[in-house]
Formats: structure tokens, sequence, C-alpha cells
């Protein structure tokens, strides 16, 4: 919650905002945590894609950070429609937090497909706890296996080799 009212609710005003200059372009939509799942392949209804972004909530995927799996699932979206390489483009929108140290190696397979990834960041770089829902409507940190509170924060520099890599911007 370093980001008011909270990283979702405003990755999805963002995103919305976006939506909203657009006239004529195809957009899809991937959510991703610890895994990733295609909401909305590559489609001209925007109002669709508005409404499954508004629905949208946290906690229904697999807990983490997959940047890589994100990318993949974009790339795979890209290869069914049979885009042009050079108008696909794509706009992650994260913390930069990663699992598995595999996001820029994806974004290189990006690259060399042609896909521009810019990239998003969302959060502070200080870090907070991760908020969990308890069933008494207390509030609750995620904890590690050890009893420690987890924090989050913002990696600027894994987004911004994500975008370099593929030639586009942080």
């Amino acid at each position: 919650e370093d980001v008011k009212p909270n990283r979702l609710i405003r990755s999805r005003h963002e995103i919305s905002a976006f939506l909203d200059t657009l006239s004529g372009d195809r957009v899809g939509l991937v959510a991703f945590s610890g895994e990733a799942q295609t909401l909305v392949p590559l489609t001209l209804d925007y109002g669709t894609v508005q409404m499954i972004l508004q629905n949208l909530e946290s906690g229904w995927l697999y807990p983490g950070t997959n940047l890589a799996a994100a990318i993949d699932k974009g790339l795979q979206m890209f290869r069914r429609s049979k885009v042009p390489s050079k108008y696909a483009v794509m706009v992650l929108m994260s913390d930069g937090e990663e699992q598995d140290a595999k996001a820029v190696e994806k974004a290189k397979e990006a690259a060399d497909a042609g896909i521009r990834i810019y990239t998003v960041g969302i959060g502070s770089k200080e870090g907070v706890p991760i908020p969990e829902p308890s069933k008494t409507g207390e509030v609750a940190y995620h904890k590690d296996r050890f009893g420690n509170i987890v924090t989050t924060h913002l990696e600027e520099k894994t987004l911004q080799d994500i975008a370099s890599v593929t030639g586009a911007r942080y």
C-alpha cells in the first residue's frame, strides 16, 4: 500500500487512462504475480478490456512476481495474432521485483522478435510490508518461513534493463 490507495487500484487506473487515449490499436491484458494469465487476447474491444481490468482483484494468482512469465504470455499473444513486429509493443507495469531473475533474458527474446517492452515502475524504493487479508479483519502482513515480515520495494534496475534490451524506455 505504498502507492495510494494501493498498487493494484493505482495500476488499474493508469491502464484505464492509457486505454482511453487509444483508437484503432489492438490491446490485450495479461495479469501476473507468481504466474501469468492472459485475461484478454488482442482486441479492439476496449470496453471489454476495461470491464475485465476493473474486475481484476489480487490474490487469485500464485503469489510472488514472475516477470518472465508475464513477458512470455505477451510473446505468445503476439505470435498467435501474427502482429507485424514493428507494431508490437508491450507495456509492463510492475514493482520490478522478480523471483527467478529471468525477465531480462525473456526480454531479449522479445527484442529478437522485434517487440519493444516499455516498463512502468509502481511502488516505493524504500519498501513496505505486504498486507494480507486476515479472517478477523485485522491488519496482517506476509511473513517468511522464519516469521519475519516480508517487504516489497520498487526495483527500477530490472525494469530499466527490460526496457533497454528491447529498445524501449522505463
